[in-house]
């Protein structure tokens, strides 16, 4: 129904819309302003743009001035304009771009979902001063593994985090009924033992949507933000990620994650 509610909002506007079609989800979160001026700017994170975000959920957004950056937003967009569909989008579409003295790293899936996957659980395991987590999802086999690596062998002194203890649940529900991923439950529980789970409203159409809903890692004075759920299916939807080199932000991010951890810990 997305698409006749939007028809009918920019009826007789010069707004165009479209679907994207894909066995799996069109899960980008982003506006890109003023494409090829020196005003461009890049909105992303991940809020989706409902009112349940806004109002219940936990997400984080970031603003960015950048038209170098800019531009690889605007070619993911038009991939996936031109196409209609997500599955032949963000091929070769990762790369760095500086602003000011700061680097920031990007990429898109489903095209660099494995790379996407990789950047992440490498960023967790070269990890010297802290590890912070604040994602909904923790199910991608390569960043479990990496968590799990790092508290084994203490390889830093801070490391916690906060998921969403709802939507968890039933994942490991299902790894718990498929023999070859009993040992993906069992690394989960090692690793969440460390972390605090926000106990969610079960969905319903109906229900408040009340999830944890950031995809954020914070390694030593790296923040890594987007659309990306650090799970499987991220890795085959339409996605987008930015990794920022940047003490300042980190410690911002840091200290935002702490507080969810301060809240949640109570709840």
């Amino acid at each position: 129904g997305t698409k006749a509610f939007l028809e009918s909002v920019f009826e007789g506007t010069q707004v165009e819309i479209k679907s994207i079609a894909g066995s799996k989800l069109m899960h980008n979160k982003y506006v890109i302003r003023d494409v090829n001026t020196s005003e461009a700017t890049l909105w992303t994170g991940s809020a989706n743009f409902t009112d349940d975000a806004w109002t219940y959920q936990d997400n984080n957004i970031l603003q960015i001035s950048s038209p170098q950056l800019c531009s690889y937003y605007e070619t993911d967009f038009q991939e996936l304009w031109v196409s209609g569909n997500i599955k032949t989008t963000g091929v070769g579409d990762t790369g760095k771009v500086y602003i000011a003295s700061t680097e920031v790293d990007f990429a898109f899936s489903p095209g660099e979902g494995q790379t996407i996957d990789h950047i992440i659980s490498s960023l967790i395991g070269s990890a010297k001063n802290r590890i912070k987590i604040a994602s909904m999802m923790i199910t991608s086999h390569a960043i479990l593994a990496a968590l799990d690596d790092a508290l084994r062998h203490e390889q830093v002194k801070d490391i916690s985090g906060v998921y969403d203890a709802t939507q968890m649940s039933h994942v490991v529900k299902l790894w718990l009924k498929t023999e070859a991923s009993v040992g993906v439950a069992e690394t989960f529980k090692e690793v969440s033992s460390h972390l605090v789970g926000k106990h969610s409203e079960p969905y319903k159409p109906d229900s408040k949507h009340n999830f944890m809903h950031n995809k954020v890692v914070v390694c030593d004075n790296i923040v890594v933000s987007g659309s990306f759920n650090f799970s499987r299916s991220a890795t085959q939807n339409a996605e987008n990620i930015v990794v920022l080199h940047d003490p300042s932000l980190a410690q911002q991010y840091s200290d935002y994650i702490d507080q969810l951890l301060a809240h949640y810990s109570k709840v």
